[in-house]
């Protein structure tokens, strides 16, 4: 199974002060515990980073984008 993750999910992981937080972490650890495979674009990366380029969460965001693009399985194409 896939699940497209969009530019919403990503912040939401990401920033902890986003009010979908908490339940965007438990949403992703039910779908790490179910194997499911999650897709995303590069664009969808460029709106997080535009989203979460202030300086608090810079640094997390650009780390968490690098990330991504070394997972093994990282593929962009939809």
């Amino acid at each position: 199974m896939k699940v497209f993750v969009d530019t919403a999910a990503w912040i939401a992981l990401i920033n902890q002060r986003d009010a979908l937080h908490n339940p965007a972490l438990e949403i992703s650890k039910n779908l790490r515990q179910k194997q499911v495979s999650l897709v995303t674009t590069e664009f969808v990366l460029l709106e997080v980073a535009d989203g979460l380029c202030n300086l608090p969460t810079r640094l997390k965001t650009i780390n968490f984008i690098d990330g991504l693009y070394q997972l093994p399985k990282w593929n962009n194409k939809l």
